[in-house]
């Protein structure tokens, strides 16, 4: 459905004009486009941001005079958490495989959008096409991104389908079999770290230190905050594993400092190793899910399944933890919050524990 709605209507927004199929929403949207026409350094950003946001008005079949604040902040939860089938590598908006998102956008891209998108609805209004914006000229949208509800916990059973679903990937191909290995490398990883998707791709097996015999990961976190992330038994086997793929030695036999070789890795070529960059690990982990949710039969879960992204492991990473006991304060070290209450938001407890726990501990 979204392929045949986008490649209806992107034809008039390409060559910057409006045809017979066009609707009044998309000519009003032109006409404004037009204006900036002559602003060639930022055109091409215009014309994205609103054939992205129209896109998806008409995905939810709707139009720009039905459009309330509630839509908007629904779309805000969308941009950072848009379907595989919205995204694709960086084209140029005539490529026929151009795709609205390459990744989640970031929170500064967001402000950007609405920032334009506020304009957009002041010169609708202007031109007495709508009577009021669905952005109140007060609208923040940081602050609505940081206040969305966060529904981004997997349970210990999800995590092992996924996991489970990586034996099923094909490995027909170079490209196949290395991508298998990275994903069953990269969902441990994520899930007994905590870490975050930056910090793990920019991470380098020299940053792997042993300490009184214990295996640690040295990351730089947000805000250029350096931290250190405990490797536990199991994640130091499954290392190994990895290595082992790419003709490395076992992390504790190592000779080099291996400050060239990233911690996930795309390929080996030529005796380099080549990095995953965030974008395309973002990528990979909603290929992996978005491909589990077309065999599922279980209706629920593949829907669930369509929204997950890599910052879900990190907030299923932070449940599992204190699900198995480890003490909040612990679990607040990993993560490297600041706040304890920043933490807390990370800990999804399920509504049947809840009802368990009350049921057998709360009586009076």
């Amino acid at each position: 459905m979204f392929n045949q709605i986008m490649n209806k209507i992107k034809p008039a927004f390409l060559a910057n004009c409006v045809d017979i199929d066009s609707d009044q929403d998309a000519i009003e949207i032109i006409y404004w486009l037009r204006l900036k026409i002559n602003e060639p350094n930022s055109y091409a950003a215009y014309r994205v941001v609103v054939f992205r946001f129209y896109l998806w008005i008409k995905y939810r079949r709707g139009t720009l005079k039905t459009i309330s604040n509630k839509e908007i902040i629904d779309y805000l939860a969308f941009m950072q958490n848009p379907p595989l089938d919205w995204c694709g590598a960086c084209h140029h908006f005539a490529h026929p495989e151009w795709r609205p998102f390459r990744t989640k956008l970031s929170q500064s891209t967001i402000r950007f959008n609405i920032q334009l998108l506020k304009q957009l609805f002041n010169y609708l209004i202007e031109s007495e096409y709508l009577k009021k914006s669905p952005i109140p000229s007060n609208f923040k949208a940081s602050s609505i991104i940081t206040n969305l509800p966060i529904e981004k916990c997997l349970t210990v059973d999800e995590f092992k389908d996924i996991y489970s679903y990586i034996n099923q990937l094909p490995t027909n191909s170079n490209f196949e079999t290395n991508f298998k290995v990275r994903m069953e490398w990269v969902l441990l990883l994520l899930i007994y770290t905590a870490g975050r998707r930056t910090e793990i791709v920019n991470a380098k097996m020299g940053d792997l230190f042993f300490q009184q015999g214990k295996l640690w990961l040295r990351v730089i976190g947000k805000g250029n905050k350096y931290g250190e992330l405990p490797i536990v038994p199991n994640l130091e086997k499954a290392l190994n594993k990895y290595r082992a793929f790419y003709g490395l030695p076992t992390i504790r036999n190592r000779v080099d400092l291996e400050m060239d070789i990233p911690l996930v890795i795309k390929v080996k070529c030529d005796n380099c190793f080549l990095n995953v960059h965030s974008a395309t690990l973002w990528y990979n982990i909603k290929k992996l899910c978005h491909g589990l949710s077309e065999i599922t039969t279980n209706k629920a879960f593949a829907e669930k399944l369509k929204k997950v992204s890599t910052h879900w492991f990190r907030h299923t990473s932070a449940t599992l933890q204190v699900d198995a006991g480890i003490e909040i304060r612990i679990v607040q070290q990993i993560l490297r919050h600041k706040s304890i209450n920043t933490t807390m938001m990370y800990q999804h407890v399920a509504k049947d524990r809840q009802h368990d726990e009350m049921s057998a501990k709360f009586i009076i």
